[in-house]
């Protein structure tokens, strides 16, 4: 079957089963026309243009070759594209299918909603939890490390300590004795000494104060007697001090010796 150009006339051969019956669209490969050829526009085509193959020259029939075989290779060029677009949908839909519950979100209902979320969100899950783990076991072990610290910004969080059994405030460190005084009281029926001072902090952190201990050592460094004596503080805070005052018998050896000391023995009949 022939069709021609309706701009330049040129002629093409083509076979008329490729034409459907909704027609289809050519391009002239002379002068770039494009137009519509349909079924029914074959016969009248054939009939104008015959006259004209039989005045054509050689070369003119070599041209329309040419451009019969570049329509050709043009309609070949478009059932390609159509294939690979074709493919690409099927790809597309399966693809779709294959990550898709097979029902929409919202027909369903809330325990499976929870569940397809749950399932589709479950690494974040793991993440957030193990995230959270280490953020408290972290925060645990710098709360006890750094335990005296917490407890001298905010003493109130020593109660939260003392539940768990662990000490957060230093008992006796860098409390020294000073200004201390050894007077003989004059009783006749219990002759006594008095020890008394002060017990300054040192440190830059608030302390537990510890009992004071006086002991009587003889002249073979052995201990004759000694007194605990509880303060009435229980703190003392950094750069302050405390008065201390122990009274006891008066030693029956002249040579005695008073060692002053702090220790927490209330503890330690405790344990």
């Amino acid at each position: 079957m022939l069709i021609s150009c309706p701009k330049c006339r040129s002629v093409y051969n083509i076979s008329a089963d490729r034409i459907p019956e909704n027609g289809k669209k050519f391009k002239c490969a002379e002068c770039g026309e494009i137009w519509m050829v349909y079924p029914s526009s074959l016969s009248d085509a054939e009939a104008e243009d015959m006259p004209v193959e039989d005045e054509i020259s050689t070369d003119s029939q070599q041209d329309a070759a040419s451009g019969s075989e570049n329509t050709q290779n043009t309609e070949i060029n478009e059932d390609i594209n159509e294939d690979i677009n074709i493919m690409f949908n099927r790809l597309s839909h399966d693809t779709k299918n294959l990550f898709s519950s097979g029902n929409s979100v919202e027909d369903m209902s809330v325990g499976q909603k929870f569940k397809h979320y749950t399932l589709n969100n479950i690494s974040l899950y793991l993440i957030c939890a193990f995230l959270l783990i280490a953020v408290v076991i972290l925060g645990a072990k710098l709360f006890y490390v750094y335990r005296y610290d917490v407890v001298n910004a905010a003493p109130w969080l020593e109660n939260m300590y003392g539940r768990f059994k662990v000490e957060s405030m230093y008992r006796g460190k860098d409390l020294v004795f000073e200004d201390v005084q050894v007077k003989e009281l004059e009783d006749k029926d219990r002759p006594q000494i008095e020890v008394s001072g002060r017990i300054c902090n040192k440190g830059d952190k608030t302390v537990h104060l510890l009992p004071v201990k006086v002991s009587v050592v003889n002249r073979n460094n052995q201990i004759e007697d000694e007194v605990v004596e509880i303060l009435p503080e229980h703190k003392v805070e950094s750069g302050f001090s405390v008065l201390f005052r122990v009274l006891l018998d008066y030693p029956s050896d002249f040579n005695s010796k008073l060692r002053i000391t702090m220790e927490d023995v209330l503890r330690d009949f405790n344990e």
